[in-house]
């Protein structure tokens, strides 16, 4: 029941706001405003990818990581799982302790 009172508010929203996007798609004014939504969008990536990392580096190791992990999703087309389940079989093994 907790998970529901956590996930429905915000994907209620979500659904209700895909079914307005959709539907006004032909409106003039939809182009401005997802051109004006894309850096409020990063922004919000930005500061959500800064809270993580701030929270989960607890070391070199972890820092290490996180650096490396960055780098190969900025410089590469890799899948993120393949890079997530790298960390935590790295994580799993206790190599980051």
């Amino acid at each position: 029941m907790a998970t529901l009172s956590l996930c429905a508010p915000s994907s209620l929203v979500t659904f209700a706001t895909a079914h307005l996007w959709h539907r006004f798609r032909d409106a003039p004014w939809r182009a401005p405003v997802q051109r004006g939504l894309l850096p409020v969008t990063a922004g919000l990536i930005i500061a959500s990818a800064v809270w993580l990392t701030r929270s989960t580096t607890t070391g070199w190791r972890t820092a290490a990581l996180t650096c490396a992990a960055t780098a190969v999703l900025l410089l590469t087309r890799l899948n993120p799982l393949i890079v997530l389940a790298t960390g935590a079989a790295l994580g799993a093994l206790g190599l980051l302790r």
